[in-house]
């Protein structure tokens, strides 16, 4: 759908569009049993027969656009559906906007736009990429619960207060060029796929307590200004740090790495290693490190 359809079927209510969500699913699973359900090799992303052009389509939703902006007040997507890609680029969210329990199966977009109250991504599901491209959230950013089964990607994103990404279940993840200046939760949050955080700037505490990253994880020119909090994450494949800054302590108590762990370029004030675990041995790699403070590393016999 254009701009003009999709806000024509917005503007009718969540039954209707849920309806249409529903329609245009179903349709999608007989194209599916057909084997008509089909795109380019290359991409993955371009239909490559008439049916699947077409279904794509008038799968798709346009809110908003980088040519048109759309101005929503206090809007309201608690569990509505998105059966394809959804375009938020270059909308304005004046007040709350609540996409609780929003579930999109393509392309979530969210490009230029502002949340200028409260945004709120509980249990929202992604099941394509999620993409929060130059965005700014001037109040609370809610993304408790999120399951992401594709990518997650934060670009420049300026979070002004309490970014809550904590229980989330993500895929993939690609983190940079982001401020956050508030704390930043990512407690419990479960990470299956490579995990980038680059370029990040963590203004306040930078919590990770009891997370899990199943594949690799890198941070790279990050500056955590107050404490890190990693006690208890699990490091299931290779850990980096690179030219990143700890300006206060640096908390990885109890934390397992089945990998190696590398800490390169990286300035530490005071860093809590005690009973962390390594599974292997002359795993820890440390190179043009600057320690300001303490380090422990007072690891119990393994």
């Amino acid at each position: 759908m254009n701009q003009q359809e999709t806000l024509e079927l917005f503007y009718q209510g969540k039954e209707k569009w849920n309806k249409w969500a529903k329609d245009m699913l179903l349709r999608r699973k007989l194209l599916e049993d057909a084997e008509l359900w089909k795109f380019d090799e290359e991409t993955k992303i371009k239909p490559d027969n008439k049916e699947t052009q077409n279904w794509v389509s008038e799968a798709s939703a346009v809110f908003s656009s980088e040519e048109k902006h759309h101005l929503f007040v206090d809007v309201d997507f608690t569990d509505w559906v998105f059966p394809w890609h959804a375009d938020f680029s270059g909308t304005v969210f004046n007040g709350t906007a609540n996409f609780t329990g929003t579930i999109f199966f393509g392309l979530g977009t969210f490009r230029n736009v502002t949340f200028s109250g409260k945004a709120c991504f509980s249990a929202a599901e992604f099941h394509g990429e999620g993409i929060f491209a130059d965005v700014t959230f001037e109040k609370e950013a809610d993304f408790y619960k999120i399951i992401s089964t594709y990518r997650l990607t934060l670009y420049q994103a300026n979070f002004t207060e309490d970014a809550n990404f904590s229980h989330a279940t993500c895929e993939e993840a690609f983190i940079m060029k982001t401020n956050f200046s508030k704390v930043a939760n990512f407690t419990q949050t479960n990470f299956g796929k490579i995990v980038h955080f680059v370029d990040i700037y963590f203004g306040e505490s930078a919590l990770f307590e009891n997370s899990e990253f199943s594949d690799g994880v890198s941070f790279r020119s990050c500056a955590f200004s107050k404490i890190a909090n990693f006690k208890s994450v699990t490091f299931s494949n290779r850990t980096s740090f690179k030219s990143t800054t700890f300006s206060d302590t640096a908390n990885f108590q109890s934390a397992s790495f089945k990998e190696s762990v590398s800490i390169y370029s990286t300035t530490l004030n005071h860093a809590d290693f005690r009973y962390a675990k390594f599974n292997k041995p002359f795993s820890v790699h440390l190179c043009r490190v600057d320690i300001k403070g303490i380090l422990k590393l007072e690891f119990p016999s393994q």
